[in-house]
């Protein structure tokens, strides 16, 4: 079965974003990516706002979705990537 998964990210590295992309693409057979922005609360009450992204990704391929979250927090410097999943993906041709 495919299923949607989208992750929320944030990097300013366009590099290392490019690495995920291609990364992307020999995994999966392609992406979505869309430009956002987040917001977070450090331990020390401090507000941050910055661009991130939320890459889409059909795929049935479940074991590689964790692998691919690991991988952009280490490319990005992050402590956690968002994994939304959905279900029942349908093809209309």
């Amino acid at each position: 079965m495919i299923n949607k998964y989208n992750y929320y990210f944030a990097t300013e590295n366009k590099k290392q974003l490019k690495k995920i992309l291609s990364l992307c693409i020999d995994i999966f057979g392609g992406y979505t990516l869309f430009n956002t922005f987040g917001g977070w609360q450090d331990e020390n009450k401090i507000k941050h706002i910055e661009k991130a992204y939320k890459l889409t990704i059909l795929t049935e391929k479940e074991k590689e979705v964790k692998p691919l979250a690991k991988y952009i927090n280490y490319k990005c410097n992050q402590q956690t990537t968002i994994i939304e999943t959905q279900n029942k993906i349908n093809f209309i041709n």
